[in-house]
């Protein structure tokens, strides 16, 4: 089985020069981390977008969640691949990656918006077993089961035209669907258009 690597290097320093061109409305650039979001601002995105924003979900070194009402997540990235995937599976009913509803470049920014299905955590137990596993089939029943769950999730990425997904970290981009793995924040280095909507914030 060909593994992919679908989780990011969360909090990666020497990644993060990309955010400090970014309109400082958006982001607090006063902290230690130009990645700190100014969640006012946020929030009066997610309010022209049509949802309330309820609490901040997680951050990483191209961008933040935050959780909103209804059962969705509000993410604001930098990070175009992950966009672009994003806006090719907008709408479609998935099973094992987390469905998206809304996709938007913020207008004049190198900004993107997606709003997308908020995926349960994994318990600790499975969250060790997925960060351990090292893509050998193995003997243990446990890592069968693993192997055919990866094996739902890589069928269905390349069913819908994901072939070449970014390399991430076991574990950090993976919950809950209907009681399987699932994926979310999925990136494709081959996936590059312009056709998409964009967003105009100037006047929030």
């Amino acid at each position: 089985m060909k593994h992919i690597k679908l989780f990011e290097d969360f909090m990666n320093l020497d990644n993060l020069k990309g955010l400090q061109m970014i309109d400082e409305d958006i982001f607090d650039l006063t902290g230690k981390h130009p990645n700190y979001f100014n969640s006012s601002y946020v929030s009066k995105i997610a309010n022209k977008l049509g949802y309330k924003l309820k609490i901040n979900l997680d951050s990483g070194n191209m961008g933040v969640a935050y959780i909103l009402d209804g059962g969705k997540v509000l993410k604001i990235t930098t990070d175009k691949t992950e966009f672009l995937v994003a806006n090719k599976l907008k709408g479609k009913n998935l099973k094992r990656i987390s469905n998206i509803y809304e996709t938007y470049k913020i207008k004049d920014q190198d900004v993107y918006i997606i709003v997308l299905e908020y995926l349960d955590s994994l318990p600790e137990e499975l969250f060790e077993l997925v960060e351990n596993y090292n893509g050998s089939l193995g003997w243990e029943p446990e890592f069968d089961w693993l192997n055919i769950q990866l094996n739902d999730i890589e069928t269905e990425l390349k069913n819908n035209g994901i072939s070449d997904p970014k390399d991430f970290d076991w574990g950090l981009n993976m919950g809950l669907k209907n009681g399987n793995l699932a994926v979310f924040d999925v990136g494709d280095q081959t996936i590059n258009y312009d056709d998409y909507p964009e967003l105009d914030i100037s006047n929030l």
